[in-house]
C-alpha cells in the first residue's frame, strides 16, 4: 500500500535507533528433534546478568499430552516444572511445525490463566507455569538453559524452543557538550523500562540527579533513545533526552532542560513530537540546528491512522520557547507537496484501496504555506471534482466531500496556514 512508503520516508528521515536492551531471545529455530523417553534440549544463552524476567515458548508434536512433563532447568541446576500431565489430546501449539506457528507460552510474571487448567493444544498464550518461574530470578542469566521432557506415551517431536530471557543490568546514556554533561541511567525488564533517573553535571558540579519520575509523568516507563547535549540558540548548551512512549506507532518526546543562570538550575520542558519524530538539522547553515519534525495534527484529523501524513514543520528554539519558522524553508515545503500531490493530482476516480483526504490536506496546506493559495483552491476543486475526497458528508468516521473541504479550510485557517489580511 503507497502509504506504507510515505510513513517509512518520514520514520526513516526522522527516526532514531533504540536503545540496547538487556533482554535477549535465544531460539534452535525451526528443529525436528525426537523425543522418546526423555529429553533434554538446551540453549545457551552468552549474556551475563542477574534474571529478571522469563520467558519459555515451545512448539510440540505429541499424540497425547498427559503423556508428558516439560520443566526447565537453569545454568545453576533450578528445576521448575511448566507442565505436567495436562490435557488430554494432541499437541502443543498448532498450525505450522516450526517457531513460525502457534507455540505454547509460559511467562514469568503472568499470574493468571495456569497451564494446569488449559486445554490441548495450549495455545490460549501466555499461561502461568505449573511451579513458579520467579525461582529463577537473581541467578545468572548466562550458560546452558535445558528443556527437559519425560514422555511416557509414543515417540513425539520437538519443533521449536524459543527463551526470552531479561537481566537487571543497568543501562547508561551519556553525551557531552563543554562544560556540561549529562547521562541517563536505567533498567529494561521485559522491554518495559524502570528506576530512569537523570544526572547533569555542569564544570563538575552536580545541578540536577533525579529520577526522571520527578521531572515528567510517565518519563520513568518509556524508552530512553539518545540523549542529546547541544547549543540550540547560540548561548549555554541545552540537555536532549529522547524518549519513546512505545506502542504500535507512537510516540517520540524530548524532555528538554534549559539552564537557567538566574537560578543555577535547570528549567524543563516536555516537547512531543508524536508518531513520526525529529531532527536537529542546521538548515539555514547559521551554526544553530532548527528542529525538523512534522505539523501532527494532521494525523488522524482527516483519515485513519494508515493513509495519515502531514506537512513538515520547522521550529528554532529561542530563549526557552520554539518559534514556528517553517515558512523560511519552501524547499522542504515543495518537497512535502510533491510527495503527497502525486497520490491524487492526476487521478480521476477514487480508488478503493487507499483514502487520499489527508495527502489533499497535507496538499493544501503546503500550498498556503508556499504563498500559493490558487493552486491550493485549484487541487482541492479538482480533488472534490473527481469525488476523491468521498461522497455525502462523512467516510468511516471522518468528513467527506464539502463537508471535509469546510472543515479542511477551517482548520488551516485555526492553526495559521491561512493568514488572514
Amino acid at each position: 500500500m503507497r502509504k506504507v512508503a510515505l510513513v517509512a520516508l518520514a520514520v526513516l528521515a526522522l527516526g532514531s535507533a533504540p536503545a540496547r536492551a538487556a533482554s535477549g531471545e535465544y531460539s534452535t529455530g525451526n528443529v525436528n528433534v525426537r523425543i522418546g523417553a526423555h529429553l533434554g534440549e538446551s540453549l545457551n544463552v552468552k549474556d551475563s546478568g542477574p534474571v529478571s524476567f522469563v520467558r519459555v515458548s515451545f512448539r510440540i508434536s505429541v499424540p497425547d499430552t498427559s503423556a508428558v512433563a516439560i520443566s526447565l532447568a537453569s545454568p545453576k541446576g533450578t528445576v521448575v516444572p511448566l507442565v505436567t500431565h495436562r490435557g488430554s489430546a494432541a499437541d502443543f501449539g498448532a498450525d505450522e511445525k516450526g517457531c513460525g506457528g502457534t507455540v505454547t507460552v509460559l511467562e514469568s510474571d503472568w499470574p493468571d490463566n495456569p497451564i494446569a487448567s488449559g486445554r490441548s493444544p495450549f495455545q490460549d498464550n501466555p499461561y502461568r507455569a505449573e511451579g513458579n518461574l520467579k525461582t529463577l530470578y537473581g541467578e545468572e542469566a548466562k550458560g546452558r538453559w535445558t528443556l527437559r521432557v519425560d514422555n511416557s506415551g509414543p515417540p513425539a517431536t520437538l519443533h521449536c524452543l524459543t527463551l526470552d530471557i531479561s537481566r537487571a543490568v543497568p543501562e547508561t546514556l551519556s553525551a557531552r557538550h563543554g562544560a556540561v554533561q549529562a547521562g541517563v541511567t536505567f533498567t529494561e525488564r521485559n522491554f518495559f523500562y524502570e528506576h530512569a533517573g537523570l544526572k547533569i553535571t555542569r564544570s563538575g558540579r552536580t545541578l540536577l540527579d533525579s529520577p526522571l519520575a520527578g521531572l515528567c509523568r510517565d518519563c520513568d516507563t518509556f524508552r530512553p533513545v539518545k540523549i542529546v547535549v547541544r547549543d540550540l540558540d547560540g548561548g549555554e548548551p541545552e540537555v536532549l533526552l529522547e524518549l519513546y512512549t512505545q506502542g504500535a506507532h507512537c510516540c517520540t518526546t524530548v524532555l528538554l532542560l534549559r539552564y537557567d543562570s538566574a537560578t543555577r538550575a535547570y528549567r524543563r520542558t516536555l516537547l512531543d513530537f508524536g508518531n513520526y519524530g525529529y531532527k536537529l538539522a542546521d538548515l539555514d547553515h547559521d551554526g544553530l540546528p532548527e528542529i525538523e519534525a512534522f505539523d501532527e495534527r494532521f494525523i488522524y484529523t482527516f483519515g485513519a491512522y494508515v493513509f495519515s501524513s502531514a506537512p513538515p514543520l520547522i521550529s528554532q528554539y529561542r530563549q526557552g520557547r520554539l518559534v514556528d519558522v517553517t515558512r523560511r524553508f519552501p524547499a522542504l515545503i515543495r518537497r512535502s507537496a510533491a510527495m503527497v500531490g502525486k497520490e491524487f493530482l492526476t487521478m480521476k476516480r477514487p480508488s478503493n484501496d487507499v483514502d487520499l483526504r489527508t495527502y489533499v490536506a497535507v496538499y493544501v496546506a503546503d500550498q498556503y504555506l508556499l504563498g500559493r493559495p490558487a493552486e491550493a483552491k485549484r487541487a482541492l476543486g479538482y480533488a472534490l471534482d473527481h469525488g476523491l475526497l468521498f461522497r455525502g458528508k462523512q467516510y468511516l468516521g471522518s468528513p467527506a466531500g464539502s463537508a471535509f473541504a469546510a472543515v479542511l479550510l477551517r482548520d488551516l485557517a485555526r492553526w495559521g496556514y491561512i493568514r488572514s489580511r
